[in-house]
């Protein structure tokens, strides 16, 4: 059985890119805090960023 794609709004994308740049966390203490699914879609999302 598949599991459905997590869609997550902009604004929260962009807060977990921020809190990251400024060092504040890593991509899985982040995905923890903003309940995201995965630290590598915070990681992917960091990178598209940049």
């Amino acid at each position: 059985m598949s599991r459905a794609n997590k869609q997550y709004p902009n604004d929260l994308k962009l807060k977990a890119v921020q809190v990251y740049l400024a060092r504040e966390g890593s991509y899985q203490k982040i995905a923890e805090e903003y309940n995201i699914r995965n630290a590598s879609q915070v990681k992917d999302w960091v990178q598209k960023y940049k």
